[in-house]
């Protein structure tokens, strides 16, 4: 029967140097930096959100940003479309322009229009499906460029040849 029972002084003996590691590893410079930054931080802008008077959508926009935005700000103008896939420009093109913004993954893009969008980039297999193209300049100005045929999509991708199209 004993030896099913834990044996509680090995469980002290190994708990004071699993919470003095703990410890240590906590005032290392990185780590601590990192702990103030994430999980701190989101708790004190979690409970300020709450606290204020914000819609379900604001709370959103507060969270995730321009990404989340841009988002909707397509979805609102093409909101007349049926069935629509954008053509978003590479991460790389606004990282050597100076233009302050990443657009989202085609998966994220399609998770913050509630699926009712979806987004390419310029490697995409489904490229050709896309019926807009979205251009964002430096002044932040938003332009949606239809695209009506095969040609027009083999245009952007010939503009955009030298860039990646990663986060």
């Amino acid at each position: 029967m004993k030896e099913n029972q834990p044996n509680t002084a090995r469980q002290w003996i190994l708990l004071i140097p699993a919470m003095v590691l703990a410890l240590l590893v906590y005032n290392m410079p990185l780590v601590k930096q990192w702990f103030q930054d994430r999980p701190v931080n989101y708790y004190k802008e979690f409970k300020s959100t709450l606290e204020a008077d914000v819609t379900e959508d604001q709370m959103r926009e507060i969270r995730y940003g321009k990404q989340y935005v841009l988002a909707n700000m397509l979805l609102q103008t093409l909101a007349k479309e049926k069935d629509v896939t954008v053509l978003l420009e590479p991460n790389s093109y606004y990282r050597e322009n100076g233009i302050d913004i990443i657009v989202p993954e085609p998966v994220v893009f399609y998770y913050y229009t509630n699926g009712k969008m979806k987004a390419v980039w310029t490697n995409s297999k489904d490229i050709y499906k896309a019926k807009f193209f979205v251009r964002i300049s430096k002044t932040m100005d938003l332009s949606v460029v239809p695209l009506n045929s095969k040609a027009d999509i083999d245009k952007v991708l010939a503009d955009y040849k030298n860039y990646n199209a990663t986060l």
